[in-house]
């Protein structure tokens, strides 16, 4: 089978992170490949934790947590041809957080030389109040996964059913024809 014939056949996957979405052709062999693609995409700085669910429905969603559930979404994406996958990304701590952060637990497990010496606590870092929510790490903003309203996800998931829905009535259809033009 020529590669355009095996992408013809192939499953479609939308993924949606935040308010964010981009399609793929289904070619990923394993679930790391297909977290691979998502981080590809968002350019994920490294380090960065990224979970994928499939959507079965407007409220079941199946986690992707080993090559056997991949294994199962794989072949329903086959089936299916239309998948929708939620993608959720934790982002690292920047390396400059990660030192300050041991250097103050360092600082301030130490004893003081003098046992009369009462050891002088680090100073509170105050936080800077501002409009926007805060983030993890150094994410990149756009690649951020804000909370998208359950009612739109349904809507567009329904949606996608309904469309999916109608491609296999017309592919049944046309299929009939071909049998029957074989038969006769």
């Amino acid at each position: 089978m020529s590669m355009e014939q095996r992408e013809r056949r192939a499953a479609i996957l939308t993924y949606h992170v935040g308010n964010r979405n981009f399609s793929r052709i289904f070619k990923e062999n394993s679930l790391e490949e297909a977290k691979n693609v998502v981080q590809r995409k968002l350019q994920l700085p490294p380090g960065s934790v990224v979970k994928l669910r499939a959507a079965r429905s407007s409220k079941t969603f199946i986690e992707l947590d080993d090559d056997d559930d991949f294994d199962a979404f794989s072949l329903r994406a086959q089936m299916l041809r239309l998948v929708d996958v939620v993608v959720d990304v934790k982002y690292p701590l920047p390396m400059e957080s990660r030192a300050a952060k041991n250097k103050r637990k360092a600082t301030n497990d130490q004893q003081p030389e003098d046992a009369n010496a009462t050891a002088t606590p680090q100073p509170k870092i105050k936080k800077r109040k501002t409009d926007q929510p805060a983030a993890e790490g150094n994410a990149p903003k756009h690649a951020q996964t804000p909370e998208v309203p359950e009612t739109d996800f349904k809507e567009k998931l329904n949606a996608a059913e309904r469309a999916l829905k109608d491609c296999q009535d017309e592919f049944d259809r046309i299929f009939k024809q071909m049998e029957e033009s074989l038969r006769g």
